[in-house]
């Protein structure tokens, strides 16, 4: 089955070789880095502002405070490592 993959890749039938495939993907460390510009730190700093102000919209949300009141929930439920607490697993075993 292998053979069928790697010809389906460019690879010929029976070309096992596994150099081949570590280089596959991998980046060349010899490469210099470039500085970011002016314009990419720009547009980082629009990007994390946009985002910043996803998250205020949804955590004002119904569905962002839905979320919260869960997630507390179930922080209070660990917490309590309660015996009958509500764990749907265990009812798939009996």
């Amino acid at each position: 089955m292998g053979a069928i993959c790697s010809s389906c890749c460019g690879g010929s039938k029976g070309s096992e070789n596994p150099e081949s495939y570590a280089k596959f993907g991998s980046t060349n460390t010899s490469q210099t880095s470039v500085p970011p510009t002016e314009r990419d730190l720009q547009a980082q700093q629009s990007a994390a502002q946009a985002a910043e102000q996803r998250q205020q919209k949804f955590d004002t949300s119904a569905t962002g405070r839905a979320a919260r009141t869960a997630v507390n929930n179930v922080k209070k439920e660990r917490e309590a490592e309660r015996v009958d607490r509500n764990d749907r697993a265990k009812d798939w075993l009996n």
